[in-house]
Parts: structure tokens; C-alpha cells; sequence
């Protein structure tokens, strides 16, 4: 595996401005990572016959404005490129996309704020992964993709005016639950 640059700033919080990823992970097996901050932070499986999965990780992640798990989306192949089977711990962050040809599965999520209004959670490429004491306080929405089938997300905070009202869920795969 591998990690191939890193960048943070604090100067915009809002992950649907962040366009360039500033740091990114690929071919990680069996590892332990940690990374305390970073921008837009992806894990990402390539085409390369040594980069094509992520599996068996332990990832902590202290703070990141946006995670990315995707595929390389130049596949004429049509290469199975997977993350699976994966344990996250997450502290502060405000957005998660999972994304790509592949429907990344068996993955465990632990903790992870999602807080303010910018915040999202996206599963367009996901099957039987877990959210467990997600804080979710302030966030603007969940998505279900077409090619999501049952995730599980446990919202874990429910202490203040912020963290009371409806979050806005689009479900447009089967079998997922909050």
C-alpha cells in the first residue's frame, strides 16, 4: 500500500468544494493508518494488478473534510477493483462518498461526526457495510445509490436542538437502514 501525498487546510469546510484530492491510498492489505488531517482524503483501487483491492485495514482517521472510496474509472476491462472488509475510526469529518464500479463491501465504520449542514453521507457503491455511534448532529443528507444494498447506519447522538430534526434520507437501493 501506499500513501501518495498529503495537504490540509482549514480555510473551507464545505466538502462539495473540495475537488482535489490532497492525500490518497491505494493497495492497502492487512495495514494499520493513521492520518490526523487531511483535506480529501481517498482510498483508491487502480488497475494495477498490486492496487486493485483495499482489504483487511485498520484506518484511523482524525480528521477529514471529505472520504472517498472509489474505483479508478479508467477500467476497460471492467477489472473487479474492490475495498472490503475494512475497520474505520473516525472522529471529525463531514462527508463520506462511496463510489465506483464496484460494490465495496463488509466494511466497518466506528464513530465519524458527519456534523453541520454541508455534511453527507453517500453510498452509491456499497453492500453490508456498518455505521456504528455515528454522531450525524446538523447533517444536510444520506444517499442510497441504485447499486446499495444493505448498509446499516446507528445514529448514536441525539443531545442537542441541532441533532433533533430530520435528516433528509434519498434510499434508491434496498434493504438499508438508519
Amino acid at each position: 500500500g501506499k500513501i501518495l501525498s498529503s495537504t490540509f487546510s482549514m480555510s473551507d469546510l464545505n466538502p462539495r468544494n473540495r475537488n482535489y484530492v490532497s492525500c490518497r491510498i491505494v493497495g492497502a492489505k492487512g495495514q494499520n493508518i493513521s492520518i490526523g488531517q487531511c483535506d480529501y482524503l481517498q482510498l483508491w483501487c487502480s488497475t494495477d494488478i498490486k492496487d486493485r483491492s483495499i482489504a483487511y485495514c485498520n484506518f484511523n482517521f482524525d480528521f477529514t473534510v471529505k472520504l472517498e472510496i472509489t474505483t479508478d474509472k479508467n477500467n476497460p476491462e471492467n477489472l473487479e477493483l474492490w475495498c472490503n472488509e475494512n475497520n474505520f475510526y473516525l472522529k471529525r469529518g463531514y462527508a463520506l462518498d462511496v463510489t465506483g464500479s464496484y460494490r465495496h463491501n463488509c466494511n466497518l465504520f466506528v464513530g465519524g461526526g458527519f456534523e453541520n449542514q454541508y455534511g453527507y453521507i453517500n453510498l452509491e457503491s456499497a453492500a453490508k457495510n456498518r455505521f456504528l455511534h455515528t454522531r450525524l448532529e446538523g447533517i444536510g443528507q444520506i444517499k442510497f445509490g441504485t447499486n446499495s444494498e444493505g448498509n446499516v447506519i446507528e445514529r448514536a447522538y441525539f443531545g442537542s436542538t441541532n441533532s433533533l430534526g430530520i435528516i433528509p434520507v434519498t434510499d434508491n437501493g434496498v434493504l438499508n437502514r438508519i
